[in-house]
């Protein structure tokens, strides 16, 4: 199942899509005491946080995403926006190299320097008693979030003539979804095209997200006697994720 956009709810689990992050007070008890529904760690968090908190990022995130807490009402202090924060309000297990900045004087967002590792699992703790006076139990906000795995999925449409009254060139197209970003130019090695002893030129579209990656290979000559097979071919080694594959089309002579 490939994911295409993520939900990031309060106190609680995320919803399994890649992209966009929602805030959600639904439930926001029942998720506070630790229900878990997305496989990773079980994470109880004290509903009392409630009170400061109202919602996280949490669950399953892309690679690229930022992490964010926001409070449950606007913080009585000034706050300078889109800077990063002096203080260190947050940290993470493993490390995470990045700046907090203050969205507005209700959220504030994390932002990793690099991309975070596919498939890794991370504790943050928000250090919240370095902006409020709470008791001492409430000190640290621990949540839990994972990167999700990348993997792959190659789809081919059939192969297809340029139009009706011309059977001299033909032309094969599909598309690679990934669960994840994934870098353009590591994405365009994963596929591999044989025709006879020629190597078709494959070429590609990608969607600003990076996850959806159109291919077609055009001016596919009519088929001979020695060759009327096209072979395509893929190994997802390069996107760091295990997915090989063929598929032969012939050609019509």
């Amino acid at each position: 199942m490939f994911l295409n956009r993520i939900k990031w709810m309060a106190v609680g689990a995320a919803i399994v899509v890649l992209g966009t992050y929602i805030f959600n007070s639904k439930d926001i008890l029942k998720r506070l005491t630790g229900s878990n529904k997305f496989g990773i760690e079980q994470n109880k968090i004290n509903p009392e946080f409630a009170q400061y908190i109202s919602a996280f990022t949490t669950g399953y995130i892309s690679s690229g995403s930022t992490i964010k807490i926001k409070f449950a009402s606007e913080l009585q202090q000034n706050v300078e926006l889109n800077a990063p924060v002096k203080e260190k309000l947050f940290s993470f297990e493993p490390e995470i190299e990045g700046d907090a900045v203050w969205l507005d004087g209700q959220t504030i967002e994390f932002r990793p320097k690099d991309r975070l590792p596919a498939g890794q699992l991370f504790k943050a703790t928000f250090h919240l008693n370095k902006l409020l006076d709470v008791k001492d139990e409430l000190k640290e906000f621990d949540f839990l979030f994972q990167i999700v795995k990348q993997s792959a999925r190659v789809e081919v449409n059939n192969i297809k003539c340029y139009n009706n009254s011309d059977f001299s060139y033909y032309r094969l197209s599909g598309v690679v979804s990934t669960a994840d970003y994934a870098a353009a130019d590591k994405l365009e090695q994963i596929l591999g095209t044989q025709y006879g002893s020629k190597k078709p030129t494959i070429k590609w579209i990608h969607n600003d997200k990076l996850t959806i990656h159109k291919f077609y290979i055009d001016s596919i000559e009519r088929g001979t006697l020695l060759s009327t097979k096209l072979t395509l071919n893929w190994d997802a080694k390069p996107i760091n994720t295990e997915y090989t594959g063929s598929l032969a089309f012939d050609i019509p002579e």
